[in-house]
């Protein structure tokens, strides 16, 4: 498995970037154009207890959620299986989220069946018991 893309929105002065990787990727430019910035994003991704303020929201706006995802590449046939539904064409996505509702959760990206969608944006419970009509 390798990390093939990191995507940053709202974190620090990053509003919304998405940086693809290869086997060895270089992370060029100018000071104070975000190197560091984004090594700290995927350094907070992979960290146990990451500590973020709110100097690490975009414009200081703690109401401006950060999410960090990371897309992994070249997974072996074992962890095809065992991440299953999580697999979308031979990739995997699992996205963290920072906010003000959010601690650092992880959520995972899976395959959906369309027809599901109109109950997955349903909010309440009663009303996605409720038969749906056409």
């Amino acid at each position: 498995m390798q990390v093939s893309a990191v995507h940053i929105e709202n974190f620090r002065s990053i509003e919304k970037l998405t940086v693809k990787m290869d086997g060895l990727t270089t992370i060029i430019g100018a000071n104070n154009a975000g190197k560091s910035t984004i090594l700290l994003a995927i350094q907070n991704f992979f960290s146990a207890n990451p500590k973020m303020d709110e100097k690490d929201h975009i414009g200081y706006d703690r109401d401006r959620d950060i999410h960090i995802s990371v897309t992994f590449s070249n997974l072996t046939s074992d962890e095809k299986e065992e991440f299953g539904s999580a697999v979308i064409e031979d990739t995997m996505t699992v996205s963290r989220i920072f906010g003000n509702e959010h601690s650092g959760e992880f959520f995972v990206t899976t395959k959906s069946v369309d027809e599901f969608i109109p109950i997955y944006e349903t909010s309440g419970k009663r009303d996605k018991k409720t038969p749906m009509t056409e």
